[in-house]
């Protein structure tokens, strides 16, 4: 067991999260979440996609000392779903650093980077004062696109059992998360109170314990619907 490193905070009662990082998606990360600090279990959580107990994202935090540097979001990949990631991953992950953010005046940069496919960074969020200054979005390197193009769709797995999402802009039956946040990005348009928006701002504050002003981040929504749809 490597629970050893994972810090003084590291018990919890939440199988979902023990079963998480015991799991070979979570090993091959350890080294990034080293550099960044410890895993804080008495922070992380469990959030529910609509409040349903079958969608359910896993939040953990990673914090130096008391500061919160990055949540690690994981789905979990439902059995009958194989290699639709690379490495045939059971867990599909992004990082959001939080390492250049101050949680108290909330302002500063937000990253977010796609863990499952090389590390890309899939989004950037500009904050001042709570307030969304610049909301950037990045496609997937073309150069990773094409290594990974062996992968198979969700839609050919299950063709004609669902509808494309309507952040499936290609109907090609998967949502990277490129594509979801610029989907994202352009609904929330001018609204810096748009709630995707305002949940990923506001995540910092919802892994320290003071409650936050909306209930899921950006990025567990572009996770969960990478999958779901």
């Amino acid at each position: 067991m490597f629970l050893f490193w994972l810090g003084a905070n590291s018990q919890t009662k939440e199988p979902l999260l023990n079963d998480f990082l015991l799991s070979k998606e979570f090993g091959k990360i350890k080294g990034q979440v080293r550099a960044l600090g410890e895993v804080d279990l008495t922070r992380s959580r469990v959030t529910y996609v609509e409040e349903d107990k079958a969608k359910p994202v896993l939040n953990i935090a990673i914090t130096n000392g008391t500061v919160v540097k990055a949540v690690l979001e994981a789905v979990a990949i439902p059995k009958t779903i194989v290699n639709v990631l690379p490495d045939d991953a059971r867990y599909a992950m992004q990082m959001i650093y939080y390492d250049q953010y101050d949680i108290n005046t909330k302002t500063g940069t937000i990253k977010m980077v796609d863990l499952n496919y090389d590390g890309y960074t899939s989004g950037q969020l500009q904050v001042a004062n709570g307030e969304v200054k610049e909301f950037l979005t990045y496609p997937m390197p073309e150069a990773t696109k094409a290594k990974y193009a062996g992968l198979k769709k969700i839609s050919e797995i299950n063709p004609g059992a669902r509808k494309p999402h309507f952040c499936d802009k290609n109907q090609n039956g998967n949502v990277g998360f490129g594509e979801c946040l610029s989907c994202m990005q352009q609904a929330c348009s001018g609204s810096t109170s748009c709630n995707a928006i305002c949940t990923i701002v506001n995540m910092g504050s919802i892994v320290t314990g003071v409650p936050a002003q909306c209930t899921l981040s950006m990025g567990a929504a572009c996770v969960v619907i990478s999958i779901m749809y």
